[in-house]
Protein backbone atom coordinates (compact mmCIF):
# COMPACT_ATOMS: atom_id res chain seq x y z
CA UNK A 1 0.00 0.00 0.00
CA UNK A 2 1.18 3.55 -0.58
CA UNK A 3 2.86 5.21 2.37
CA UNK A 4 3.31 8.86 3.25
CA UNK A 5 6.70 10.55 2.73
CA UNK A 6 8.40 10.13 6.11
CA UNK A 7 11.41 8.65 7.84
CA UNK A 8 9.81 5.16 7.80
CA UNK A 9 9.51 5.42 4.00
CA UNK A 10 13.19 6.29 3.69
CA UNK A 11 14.08 3.44 6.04
CA UNK A 12 12.07 1.00 3.96
CA UNK A 13 13.65 2.28 0.75
CA UNK A 14 17.10 1.70 2.25
CA UNK A 15 16.15 -1.83 3.26
CA UNK A 16 14.82 -2.57 -0.20
CA UNK A 17 17.97 -1.25 -1.82
CA UNK A 18 20.04 -3.54 0.40
CA UNK A 19 17.88 -6.51 -0.52
CA UNK A 20 18.04 -5.61 -4.21
CA UNK A 21 21.84 -5.45 -4.00
CA UNK A 22 21.96 -8.89 -2.38
CA UNK A 23 19.55 -10.35 -4.93
CA UNK A 24 21.55 -8.82 -7.76
CA UNK A 25 24.81 -10.24 -6.42
CA UNK A 26 23.30 -13.71 -6.14
CA UNK A 27 21.81 -13.46 -9.65
CA UNK A 28 25.21 -12.49 -11.07
CA UNK A 29 26.84 -15.44 -9.31
CA UNK A 30 24.34 -17.78 -11.01
CA UNK A 31 24.73 -16.08 -14.39
CA UNK A 32 21.24 -14.55 -14.36
CA UNK A 33 20.31 -11.05 -15.52
CA UNK A 34 19.02 -8.60 -12.93
CA UNK A 35 17.70 -5.06 -12.74
CA UNK A 36 15.92 -3.15 -9.99
CA UNK A 37 14.28 0.16 -9.15
CA UNK A 38 16.46 3.11 -8.13
CA UNK A 39 16.12 4.96 -4.81
CA UNK A 40 14.06 7.69 -6.48
CA UNK A 41 11.74 5.13 -8.07
CA UNK A 42 11.29 3.30 -4.77
CA UNK A 43 10.42 6.53 -2.96
CA UNK A 44 7.77 7.21 -5.57
CA UNK A 45 6.43 3.65 -5.27
CA UNK A 46 6.08 3.94 -1.50
CA UNK A 47 4.82 7.51 -1.12
CA UNK A 48 1.12 8.32 -0.98
CA UNK A 49 -0.08 10.49 -3.85
CA UNK A 50 2.65 9.44 -6.31
CA UNK A 51 2.41 5.66 -6.20
CA UNK A 52 1.10 3.35 -8.91
CA UNK A 53 1.76 -0.38 -9.24
CA UNK A 54 5.28 -0.81 -10.61
CA UNK A 55 8.19 -3.23 -10.75
CA UNK A 56 10.62 -3.50 -7.86
CA UNK A 57 13.09 -5.86 -9.54
CA UNK A 58 13.37 -8.36 -12.38
CA UNK A 59 15.59 -11.42 -12.78
CA UNK A 60 15.84 -13.45 -15.98
CA UNK A 61 17.91 -16.17 -17.63
CA UNK A 62 19.79 -14.33 -20.41
CA UNK A 63 21.35 -17.24 -22.32
CA UNK A 64 19.83 -20.43 -23.66
CA UNK A 65 19.65 -22.55 -26.79
CA UNK A 66 16.87 -22.72 -29.40
CA UNK A 67 14.30 -24.95 -27.74
CA UNK A 68 15.99 -24.45 -24.34
CA UNK A 69 14.50 -23.46 -21.01
CA UNK A 70 14.47 -19.91 -19.67
CA UNK A 71 12.59 -17.88 -17.07
CA UNK A 72 11.62 -14.40 -15.95
CA UNK A 73 11.01 -13.68 -12.27
CA UNK A 74 10.19 -10.47 -10.49
CA UNK A 75 8.39 -8.55 -7.80
CA UNK A 76 5.79 -5.83 -8.07
CA UNK A 77 5.74 -3.07 -5.48
CA UNK A 78 2.89 -1.03 -4.01
CA UNK A 79 -0.24 -2.71 -5.27
CA UNK A 80 -2.96 -0.14 -4.68
CA UNK A 81 -6.23 -1.53 -3.35
CA UNK A 82 -8.25 -0.02 -6.21
CA UNK A 83 -5.97 -1.28 -8.99
CA UNK A 84 -5.98 -4.86 -10.25
CA UNK A 85 -2.85 -5.04 -12.42
CA UNK A 86 -1.80 -7.89 -14.71
CA UNK A 87 1.79 -8.78 -15.67
CA UNK A 88 2.43 -9.99 -19.23
CA UNK A 89 5.51 -11.34 -20.98
CA UNK A 90 6.03 -10.17 -24.59
CA UNK A 91 8.70 -10.48 -27.26
CA UNK A 92 8.99 -8.31 -30.35
CA UNK A 93 8.13 -4.72 -31.31
CA UNK A 94 4.73 -4.85 -29.65
CA UNK A 95 6.34 -4.35 -26.25
CA UNK A 96 6.81 -0.63 -27.03
CA UNK A 97 3.10 0.08 -27.48
CA UNK A 98 1.25 2.08 -24.77
CA UNK A 99 -1.79 -0.19 -25.02
CA UNK A 100 -1.56 -3.90 -24.23
CA UNK A 101 -4.22 -4.75 -26.81
CA UNK A 102 -2.10 -3.11 -29.54
CA UNK A 103 1.07 -4.72 -28.21
CA UNK A 104 -0.57 -8.13 -28.44
CA UNK A 105 -1.17 -7.60 -32.16
CA UNK A 106 2.48 -6.61 -32.75
CA UNK A 107 4.28 -9.17 -30.61
CA UNK A 108 6.59 -11.79 -32.13
CA UNK A 109 4.35 -14.87 -32.57
CA UNK A 110 7.31 -17.27 -32.54
CA UNK A 111 8.05 -16.41 -28.93
CA UNK A 112 5.80 -17.30 -25.98
CA UNK A 113 3.34 -14.86 -24.49
CA UNK A 114 2.16 -15.30 -20.92
CA UNK A 115 0.01 -13.28 -18.55
CA UNK A 116 -0.75 -13.58 -14.88
CA UNK A 117 -4.19 -13.25 -13.39
CA UNK A 118 -5.01 -9.97 -11.71
CA UNK A 119 -2.89 -9.50 -8.57
CA UNK A 120 -4.77 -9.39 -5.27
CA UNK A 121 -3.48 -6.92 -2.72
CA UNK A 122 -1.13 -8.03 0.01
CA UNK A 123 -2.63 -6.24 3.03
CA UNK A 124 0.77 -5.90 4.76
CA UNK A 125 3.41 -5.09 2.17
CA UNK A 126 1.42 -4.53 -1.01
CA UNK A 127 4.00 -6.63 -2.91
CA UNK A 128 3.56 -9.62 -5.18
CA UNK A 129 6.01 -11.87 -7.00
CA UNK A 130 5.50 -13.48 -10.39
CA UNK A 131 7.41 -16.00 -12.50
CA UNK A 132 7.21 -17.03 -16.14
CA UNK A 133 8.95 -20.28 -17.18
CA UNK A 134 9.12 -20.67 -20.93
CA UNK A 135 10.83 -22.56 -23.75
CA UNK A 136 12.72 -20.54 -26.35
CA UNK A 137 11.47 -21.09 -29.90
CA UNK A 138 13.43 -22.95 -32.57
CA UNK A 139 14.71 -19.82 -34.27
CA UNK A 140 18.12 -18.59 -35.48
CA UNK A 141 20.85 -17.87 -32.96
CA UNK A 142 21.04 -14.24 -31.89
CA UNK A 143 19.87 -11.76 -29.29
CA UNK A 144 16.15 -11.17 -28.85
CA UNK A 145 14.36 -8.44 -26.91
CA UNK A 146 11.56 -9.14 -24.49
CA UNK A 147 9.73 -7.22 -21.80
CA UNK A 148 7.40 -7.72 -18.89
CA UNK A 149 4.53 -5.24 -18.92
CA UNK A 150 2.40 -4.34 -15.93
CA UNK A 151 -0.99 -3.12 -17.05
CA UNK A 152 -4.39 -2.06 -15.75
CA UNK A 153 -6.90 -4.70 -16.81
CA UNK A 154 -9.98 -3.02 -15.37
CA UNK A 155 -9.04 0.61 -15.99
CA UNK A 156 -9.99 1.96 -12.59
CA UNK A 157 -7.29 4.65 -12.45
CA UNK A 158 -8.62 8.06 -13.43
CA UNK A 159 -5.63 8.78 -15.68
CA UNK A 160 -5.49 5.37 -17.36
CA UNK A 161 -7.92 3.52 -19.56
CA UNK A 162 -8.55 -0.21 -19.60
CA UNK A 163 -5.46 -2.04 -20.81
CA UNK A 164 -3.12 0.91 -20.27
CA UNK A 165 0.50 0.16 -19.40
CA UNK A 166 1.49 1.05 -15.81
CA UNK A 167 5.14 -0.02 -15.97
CA UNK A 168 7.49 -2.15 -18.08
CA UNK A 169 10.98 -3.66 -17.87
CA UNK A 170 12.90 -4.86 -20.91
CA UNK A 171 15.53 -7.60 -21.09
CA UNK A 172 17.69 -9.45 -23.64
CA UNK A 173 17.86 -13.19 -24.29
CA UNK A 174 20.69 -14.61 -26.40
CA UNK A 175 20.19 -17.91 -28.18
CA UNK A 176 23.16 -19.97 -29.30
CA UNK A 177 24.39 -23.51 -29.84
CA UNK A 178 25.66 -25.27 -26.69
CA UNK A 179 29.41 -25.17 -26.12
CA UNK A 180 31.70 -27.44 -24.04
CA UNK A 181 33.06 -26.07 -20.77
CA UNK A 182 36.89 -25.87 -20.87
CA UNK A 183 38.92 -27.78 -18.29
CA UNK A 184 40.43 -25.15 -15.99
CA UNK A 185 41.48 -27.51 -13.20
CA UNK A 186 44.83 -26.44 -11.78
CA UNK A 187 44.77 -23.05 -13.52
CA UNK A 188 45.30 -19.73 -11.80
CA UNK A 189 42.37 -17.36 -11.50
CA UNK A 190 43.64 -15.31 -14.44
CA UNK A 191 44.23 -18.38 -16.61
CA UNK A 192 40.79 -19.77 -15.85
CA UNK A 193 39.16 -16.40 -16.52
CA UNK A 194 40.89 -16.08 -19.89
CA UNK A 195 39.97 -19.63 -20.98
CA UNK A 196 36.33 -19.27 -20.00
CA UNK A 197 35.87 -15.82 -21.52
CA UNK A 198 37.48 -16.95 -24.79
CA UNK A 199 35.00 -19.84 -24.85
CA UNK A 200 32.09 -17.42 -24.48
CA UNK A 201 31.40 -18.25 -20.83
CA UNK A 202 31.26 -16.15 -17.66
CA UNK A 203 33.75 -17.03 -14.90
CA UNK A 204 32.82 -16.74 -11.25
CA UNK A 205 35.93 -17.04 -9.07
CA UNK A 206 35.55 -17.83 -5.38
CA UNK A 207 38.15 -18.49 -2.71
CA UNK A 208 41.76 -17.26 -2.53
CA UNK A 209 43.19 -15.67 -5.67
CA UNK A 210 46.84 -15.25 -4.70
CA UNK A 211 49.72 -16.18 -7.00
CA UNK A 212 49.88 -19.78 -5.73
CA UNK A 213 46.12 -20.38 -5.77
CA UNK A 214 44.78 -22.85 -8.32
CA UNK A 215 41.34 -24.00 -9.43
CA UNK A 216 40.43 -26.85 -7.07
CA UNK A 217 37.00 -27.54 -8.57
CA UNK A 218 34.74 -26.17 -11.27
CA UNK A 219 31.01 -26.29 -11.89
CA UNK A 220 29.76 -27.27 -14.44
CA UNK A 221 32.43 -29.92 -14.96
CA UNK A 222 34.81 -29.83 -17.90
CA UNK A 223 33.29 -30.82 -21.29
CA UNK A 224 29.72 -30.26 -20.07
CA UNK A 225 27.63 -28.71 -22.87
CA UNK A 226 26.08 -25.41 -21.78
CA UNK A 227 24.46 -22.41 -23.51
CA UNK A 228 26.81 -19.56 -24.44
CA UNK A 229 27.14 -17.00 -21.69
CA UNK A 230 26.64 -19.54 -18.92
CA UNK A 231 28.45 -19.00 -15.63
CA UNK A 232 31.21 -21.40 -14.61
CA UNK A 233 32.05 -21.33 -10.90
CA UNK A 234 35.74 -21.89 -10.08
CA UNK A 235 36.65 -22.68 -6.50
CA UNK A 236 40.25 -21.73 -5.76
CA UNK A 237 42.61 -23.34 -3.26
CA UNK A 238 46.25 -23.22 -2.21
CA UNK A 239 46.23 -27.01 -1.82
CA UNK A 240 47.57 -28.73 -4.93
CA UNK A 241 45.49 -31.55 -6.32
CA UNK A 242 47.24 -34.91 -6.50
Amino acid sequence: MARSRSAPVQDEVTQRLKRSAALGKDAKRRGAGFTSASRQQLVQQLTAGTATPSFWYLEWWPFTTPGGDAYVYGEISNLDSIVMPVASLFFGLGVLEPSVSTADLMRDPEWPHYSTKTFPVDPVSGDRTFRFDYIAPLVHSGTYFGTVVLWDEIGVLTNHGTGSVLDRIGFDVTLGLPIPVPDVSGDSAQQATTKLEQAGLVPYIQGPTGIAAQVWSQSPAANTLVPPGSTVTCTMSYVLKQ
